[in-house]
């Protein structure tokens, strides 16, 4: 009789591959992992579930989660529903601070010198500080020849009839400090114009008037090196914009000021990147790394050094790599790197610097196939492409892409790097914000939810986990495997119901199902009899499956789908005799 031999298939370290075929890839890697993440010791845990937070925000759905710690106050939570509207959580309810936003704008935001700063690219700029949400707007000194009191309405002046729309707020300095302000009401002539206001405020002591100018609406805002960033006008769109400053960033004069994006003569400031590219191109996203600025095209990326982007400042160009950034939110700061995602899948800024090229064995390689048809999807309509998210969640070591439908999580956690694929709630999310206690908040439809570590279900419902490995074939060794038995490894838990699937000869269209329950912690310590379990020596032993077959190559798919948690696996072992 044969002597009974055993082998173990531990849970992949490199999590799962879309870009290697189940029948060449190694057991390190995985054909799918679904809901689930590693642990530091490189067992393969269930993701912990989704809970209500709340109330329903009660007005149109929610499409944008934002987080903001005023000065001296708790955090807040800030939610843009479909809409328009701007609500803050006053847990358990909403409060309405803010409506009148374009519906089919997507909304960005940044933190900067201590207010959160939010742009569509339709409507201006907005800045917001715990308690009063205010449009982003500076008076600008008219420094025009020929200043001349007319009445106390009306006032002419060498300048550009266009700084003084109808509607303009306008300031006026009579002398002697004194300041008055108005409206304009209307505006004629050119070269030489007269302005007319609303209010009769003007004297013959007329010395200097100002003229209330907004920054350009953009649809992105980047805080860096003590300034703001702006680019982009229109709603972000899957095309390429047709606006002639599509490369153009413009960046506050003065620092650490929201409104100052004016110079001492009333000028816009900003840099023209085109003039450092070969072909068109879309600036989507900024990032600095390691006192490098980025500058992410769609095709193209831009590295310039220095910190002052004045005309007498230390900025200046480094290199243009011919690869960018398929959407502005697919840009992700990650621990001493910047993951984004290309067209041809997931990169990261440290090897993109490097290669200076597309380079196939970086961040996303495993899943490729994966995300490019996740980006065909994401190119489709513009309302694809404004549903493009990216979380993370710091505390179990992973980041989370959304480009369309299921959402791709990246894990680096001890020895494990690798992609896996949640579901569920995540897969109908629409919005995301982590908060900087590390709470991840989760938005779907009028819903806020958040991951919650002593849940195993999305709001009540089960999750399905999923191990599925590639085919197992050990010709060097023996030429087949007659299998007797299989020990499901895996650390006590909950009493979850496992399904483990036996595929064979290549054919993953049939499947031999077979039934476990996981071992059950005991509980020594209750208060009522001794458990079952002894307390100090024994231990329960990991389920067992009895499944005989033969076969030269064999794959095995662990399933679970319940409500309960936690599940941690290590692997199989397998009980049987290579047959040579």
């Amino acid at each position: 009789m044969a002597t009974l031999q055993s082998m173990t298939i531990a849970f992949p370290p490199r999590l799962m591959s879309t870009s290697r075929t189940p029948a060449t890839m190694s057991p390190d890697f995985a054909r799918e992992i679904r809901n689930m993440y590693t642990a530091q010791d490189g067992a393969g845990l269930k993701r912990n579930g989704l809970s209500k937070v709340g109330n329903a925000i009660g007005s149109g759905s929610i499409v944008q989660l934002l987080d903001y710690v005023p000065v001296g106050a708790a955090m807040q939570l800030l939610a843009i529903t479909d809409d328009g509207k701007i609500h803050r959580h006053d847990d358990p309810s909403w409060t309405q601070i803010y409506s009148g936003l374009d519906t089919d704008a997507h909304v960005r935001s940044t933190h900067f010198a201590a207010r959160l700063v939010l742009c569509n690219g339709v409507d201006p700029l907005l800045s917001w500080d715990g308690t009063t949400m205010r449009v982003v707007e500076e008076y600008v000194t008219d420094a025009g020849a020929n200043l001349t009191y007319i009445s106390g309405t009306q006032f002419s002046i060498d300048s550009d009839a266009a700084l003084y729309s109808v509607g303009t707020q306008v300031r006026a300095d009579l002398g002697g400090g004194t300041l008055v302000t108005s409206t304009v009401s209307a505006v004629s002539g050119s070269g030489t114009i007269t302005v007319t206001l609303a209010d009769s405020v003007l004297t013959g002591g007329l010395t200097t008037v100002e003229y209330m100018a907004q920054p350009p609406r953009f649809n992105a805002v980047y805080a860096a090196h003590d300034r703001l960033w702006g680019f982009g006008t229109g709603a972000i769109s899957a095309n390429l914009s047709t606006d002639v400053d599509r490369l153009r960033v413009y960046y506050t004069h003065g620092v650490n000021d929201e409104t100052a994006w004016r110079n001492d003569d009333g000028l816009l400031q900003s840099l023209n990147l085109s003039d450092k590219l070969p072909a068109q191109d879309e600036l989507v996203a900024m990032a600095v790394k390691d006192g490098l600025t980025v500058f992410f095209g769609r095709f193209h990326t831009q590295i310039w050094q220095g910190s002052n982007p004045t005309l007498t400042g230390d900025f200046t160009w480094t290199k243009t790599i011919p690869l960018g950034a398929v959407h502005g939110d697919l840009v992700v700061t990650m621990p001493n790197d910047v993951g984004f995602f290309t067209r041809f899948g997931a990169r990261t800024l440290s090897r993109t610097l490097q290669t200076e090229q597309l380079d196939v064995g970086d961040l996303g390689s495993e899943v490729d196939p994966t995300i490019s048809t996740a980006v065909q999807t994401l190119l489709s309509s513009d309302d694809s492409y404004r549903k493009a998210r990216a979380f993370q969640y710091d505390k179990q070591g992973w980041f989370g892409f959304k480009p369309a439908g299921e959402s791709l999580v990246f894990q680096a956690n001890g020895n494990t790097v690798g992609w896996a694929v949640f579901d569920g709630l995540f897969a109908d999310a629409s919005a995301f914000t982590t908060a900087p206690n590390g709470t991840l908040y989760i938005a779907v439809g009028d819903q806020l939810y958040q991951y919650d570590e002593s849940s195993y279900a999305d709001d009540g419902e089960s999750i399905t986990t999923r191990w599925w490995m590639p085919w197992l074939r050990f010709g060097k060794t023996f030429k087949r495997w007659a299998n007797r038995q299989v020990q499901i490894l895996a650390d006590q838990g909950a009493p979850v119901a496992v399904v483990l699937k036996r595929f064979k000869n290549y054919n993953s269209s049939t499947a031999i199902a077979n039934s476990a329950t996981l071992t059950q912690a005991s509980d020594y310590w209750d208060g009522s009899d001794w458990d079952s379990g002894l307390f100090d020596n024994a231990y329960p032993e990991p389920p067992m499956v009895q499944d005989k077959f033969v076969a030269d190559v064999f794959s095995y798919a662990l399933e679970t789908t319940s409500t309960e948690g936690p599940v941690q696996l290590f692997g199989l072992r397998l009980d049987g005799v290579g047959e040579r």
